[in-house]
């Protein structure tokens, strides 16, 4: 029997991107606040969406034209332990962007909750898997940060680059969701999943770059400096 209990997924989106000007770097920054989330700025243009479903997990296409429709702000979903659902957040850069470091942020809130002595959170209920074969995972040394980064380069390109964000582009309830587990949430504690992305312009993290450097240490150098400048305009 269904369990008649929602968990908001939301996916937020946000950006901030980096530009040069006269060969001296003149960082125009911004992160969304509403439900707009395409912001241009010099030549990097990013967007962040999904596919609108309903509360079963079945995309919606309001206009019957065939094509599922995209939301910006994310969906709700109904717990069926052992479902999964569709969930495919997509940062897709646009056609003649210039190369740029590009990171999302994942976040898995909420879910805390306990049970007769026994922690859960959010993972408990929740399975949800980044795909790495888009995305690096990236240690920033703060346990409060879920950052993947990806080095993309559409400058000469005519078609969009899309990055998914997770695997098979889903989530899935874990199976072994009890009512007991059900029961102890409450609106302020839901599971939320949300995925912020950034973009920065390549050539802004040359200065950390030096010959000295391997490939390796090169490109820890310039996604650390790409995540300076995104968190700390």
């Amino acid at each position: 029997m269904k369990i008649k209990k929602v968990v908001a997924l939301v996916l937020s989106a946000a950006l901030i991107v980096g530009v040069t000007a006269g060969g001296t770097f003149a960082w125009l920054i911004d992160k969304s606040e509403t439900v707009t989330n395409t912001f241009t700025y010099g030549n990097i243009d990013i967007t962040l969406d999904e596919t609108k479903v309903d509360e079963d997990g079945n995309p919606v296409d309001s206009d019957n034209d065939g094509v599922d429709d995209r939301t910006t702000t994310g969906n709700e979903y109904k717990v069926v332990p052992g479902k999964t659902y569709t969930k495919d957040p997509v940062v897709t850069v646009k056609a003649g962007s210039e190369k740029a470091v590009v990171i999302i942020d994942v976040k898995r809130e909420g879910g805390v909750v306990t049970i007769d002595g026994t922690d859960y959170d959010f993972d408990d209920y929740i399975l949800a898997t980044v795909d790495t074969g888009f995305w690096t995972a990236y240690d920033d040394g703060d346990d409060s940060t879920e950052l993947y980064y990806a080095v993309v380069d559409a400058s000469a390109k005519t078609t969009d680059e899309a990055l998914a964000v997770l695997v098979n582009d889903e989530i899935k309830v874990e199976p072994n969701v009890s009512k007991e587990m059900i029961d102890a949430l409450t609106d302020t504690n839901y599971p939320t999943l949300s995925v912020t992305a950034y973009a920065v312009q390549y050539t802004a993290t040359d200065s950390v770059v030096t010959d000295t450097m391997t490939d390796a240490e090169k490109e820890a150098a310039r996604v650390a400096e790409a995540w300076n400048l995104a968190t700390n305009p």
